[in-house]
């Protein structure tokens, strides 16, 4: 599947893998790209690197490369909205997934017995 078509589907919210797009992945040249969904937003920076994330899909995808940096990264989002609203926020996809293959299989059937201590 082409990045495009990935792209699409995160935006319909039809994509079956987010994190697969979303958050901060490594990037060629020794970058990290940091991919964030924040629709409506006017801007999008990564504190505390300063960097701006630039607005690659009308429906609210931004994305930027962060030179020198390694992964996991630790980084929050100040998200700028119309009418002067801003606000840091941490990105949900920094952090690697919970559940494992089992467990979601497990929630589905509704047999899961311990899904409080992935959930919280």
């Amino acid at each position: 599947m082409s990045v495009a078509t990935d792209i699409d589907r995160l935006i319909a919210r039809e994509h079956h893998d987010p994190h697969a797009l979303l958050g901060a992945h490594e990037a060629p040249g020794g970058a990290v790209t940091i991919r964030a969904l924040r629709p409506m937003a006017q801007s999008v920076v990564v504190r505390p690197h300063g960097i701006e994330l630039e607005l690659v899909h009308p429906g609210g995808l931004f994305a930027g490369d962060i030179d020198g940096a390694t992964l996991p990264m630790d980084y929050e989002l100040q998200v700028s909205y119309p009418g002067g609203h801003t606000f840091t926020v941490h990105d949900p996809y920094r952090f690697a997934p919970t559940l494992s293959d089992l467990d979601e299989h497990l929630f589905r059937e509704g047999r899961h017995e311990q899904l409080w201590s992935k959930m919280g």
